[in-house]
């Protein structure tokens, strides 16, 4: 629904752009999607989506949201719902239509004037009159699964596939909607530049859309080690993502972001960025070292003091709010510790997984509202190694899945809908001897 909600505010502020005045009143009626449950479902599912949509209206400085209430007031076509709009006393009835398709829930709004608007004196013409257009899409997360009584996608995987072969080691990855398209895309950060791929429908083809090369931003990494690089998206008030990185502990961290066909920035940032959903947390190494101190701060040019993560230092730690299907929101934390353990606290209730790997990520990958988490082997650097899929109700850990052998360790993990198909991918960086080799399970 917060997706849902952000799409709609982005819409309704160019929209507003294009008005006389935006301060004027509004009637609202939402139809359910044919796939809702009937009566009971379908009217509980409009009367959220209409809450949606009257905030994003509110927010954008329409008065007097009236909402004419029920799934049965949108049925007439939006001429005759215009005319019981003006007998509500609204200048303008925002119409939108609910679909489910491909695994999303899309929005379509027509906004028609009433006999009551203004724009009968500037442009003539009786209400009913179309003014604009709002569009809005979300994947089906647990939330909206639950009101359009939707069943989640299986966890098991079809297939694992190699997605994308990368010219030089990789040492973060994170997947999202960088760009506002409502689609996400897979931001790879390797040791001298940051590469944007995305994935669509039909051919499902790796594309690289996007590469900022880091040499001249950055000072050169010291060859005597393995580098420690992070990458996290930044989520901004207007709905917006930025992307926050550093890869060595001789450089500086930077926020940069990409409006689709380039990058905009550097502006700096403190330490090494972890988690952008709740502000934003860094992480700091010690000069020569690469494991984490056990605390992460907020990230400014002077950080300030915050809280500690784990009992000790730690090789990776993923941050995750995995959302209910009452809506409501879990903050779930994985830390892979620097003696090579894994550690989740999830709803205030840490466990202790056991050896792993140095990669982790944890969320809901298929949005039942349960979190998982995925990690690599515990094996020597350099070994084969292969992803490992954790389910955590609970009652307790339960064994999900494993991924087919790789010849190479696993260098990071990312999850995102790359497709648009409405199910999330795992991706995860086999590290090579020439480069990294990018996997995809579907």
């Amino acid at each position: 629904m917060q997706r849902l909600s952000e799409s709609l505010h982005r819409e309704l502020a160019e929209l507003t752009l294009t008005l006389p005045r935006p301060t004027i009143d509004v009637a609202l009626c939402v139809t359910p999607p044919a796939s809702a449950d009937a009566a009971a479902g379908a009217d509980r599912l409009a009367a959220r989506l209409e809450a949606l949509v009257a905030t994003a209206l509110g927010r954008n400085g329409f008065r007097s949201v009236v909402r004419l209430g029920g799934a049965h007031a949108c049925a007439d076509p939006p001429e005759e719902a215009a005319r019981v709009a003006e007998g509500r006393g609204a200048e303008l009835l925002v119409h939108v239509a609910s679909m489910v398709q491909h695994g999303r829930l899309h929005l379509e709004g027509t906004i028609v004037r009433t006999d009551r608007s203004l724009w009968r004196d500037l442009v003539g013409g009786r209400g009913g009159a179309m003014v604009g257009q709002i569009f809005a899409s979300a994947r089906l997360d647990a939330e909206l699964r639950f009101y359009l009584a939707q069943p989640h996608p299986p966890l098991a995987p079809r297939t694992q596939s190699v997605l994308f072969e990368s010219p030089g080691p990789v040492l973060g990855m994170v997947a999202g909607d960088i760009d506002g398209d409502d689609m996400d895309e897979l931001v790879v950060l390797r040791r001298r530049a940051v590469d944007v791929l995305t994935l669509r429908q039909p051919d499902r083809r790796a594309r690289l859309v996007g590469t900022l090369p880091l040499d001249a931003l950055e000072p050169a990494v010291t060859a005597s080690r393995d580098p420690v690089g992070t990458i996290a998206l930044l989520s901004g008030a207007d709905g917006g993502r930025r992307i926050a990185l550093r890869v060595s502990d001789h450089s500086v961290g930077m926020v940069v972001s990409w409006d689709g066909e380039r990058f905009d920035g550097p502006e700096p940032l403190s330490d090494y960025p972890i988690d952008g959903a709740i502000g934003i947390l860094c992480g700091t190494v010690p000069r020569g070292r690469n494991t984490f101190e056990p605390r992460v701060v907020p990230c400014s040019p002077s950080p300030a003091p915050g809280p500690e993560v784990g009992a000790g230092p730690f090789w990776a730690v993923s941050y995750a709010n995995v959302l209910g299907p009452d809506g409501s929101s879990t903050r779930s934390v994985g830390l892979v510790l620097a003696e090579a353990r894994l550690i989740v606290t999830a709803a205030g209730v840490t466990r202790d997984l056991g050896p792993t790997g140095s990669a982790v990520w944890v969320g809901d990958l298929d949005d039942d509202g349960v979190l998982e988490v995925a990690h690599s082997a515990a094996s020597p650097p350099g070994d084969p190694d292969r992803l490992t899929v954790t389910t955590l109700p609970a009652s307790g850990p339960q064994d999900g899945w494993a991924s087919r052998t790789i010849a190479g360790g696993i260098g990071a993990i990312a999850a995102g809908d790359l497709d648009g198909d409405g199910a999330i991918e795992l991706v995860f960086a086999e590290l090579t001897p020439g480069g990294s080799r990018i996997w995809i399970v579907d």
